[in-house]
């Protein structure tokens, strides 16, 4: 043998193979696999729900200048809003570090953290640009990264799911 070839099953008609081992999940394991998936797509379309009506909000308020009601001095006190340039910078920086990360997690078949914090790190920025009175002309960058970013998402939840589902008859046709 050259330390290359795959070990052949055991005489005795067992096999250790994680296919074969697939192909006969209990029935609890298959409707708790279910229950995971249908979990996950409802938090996602809720998540995704809520990202899209902020949008809607912030897209009304798009021309609002935060800061105008406060009174002078505690506008002095917080300064001048950072460049909206900064904000773009942070905005790329984010997006583009959360796609790695999820298509990595997708590669590797993780199981999907959709977490209600990284819908707020997506909402943020429109407070940033809004604090510098830009959300105008930044509205669709902060949306367009938005929704790229839950579409990777739901791309880490459907491979999950063919992960985990049997590999004969298939989760799918079971619930």
């Amino acid at each position: 043998m050259n330390g290359f070839a795959k070990p052949q099953p055991a005489a005795s008609g067992k096999t250790t193979s994680r296919k074969m081992a697939d192909r006969h999940l209990p029935t609890e394991t298959i409707e708790a696999h279910g229950d995971d998936l249908r979990l996950l797509a409802r938090k996602g379309l809720w998540q995704l729900f809520t990202f899209v009506a902020a949008s809607a909000l912030f897209f009304y308020f798009r021309h609002a200048d935060l800061l105008a009601p406060l009174a002078e001095n505690i506008r002095q006190v917080l300064g001048c809003p950072p460049p909206a340039a900064l904000t773009t910078l942070a905005l790329a920086g984010y997006t583009l570090s959360a796609a790695i990360i999820l298509l990595s997690r997708t590669v590797d078949g993780v199981r999907p953290s959709l977490k209600w914090t990284y819908l707020g790190y997506r909402l943020v920025f429109y407070l940033f640009y809004s604090f510098s009175n830009s959300l105008a002309e930044n509205f669709m960058s902060v949306f367009v990264a938005g929704l790229i970013l839950f579409g990777l998402e739901q791309m880490n939840t459907l491979t999950y799911s063919l992960k985990i589902q049997p590999r004969e008859g298939g989760l799918m046709g079971k619930l």
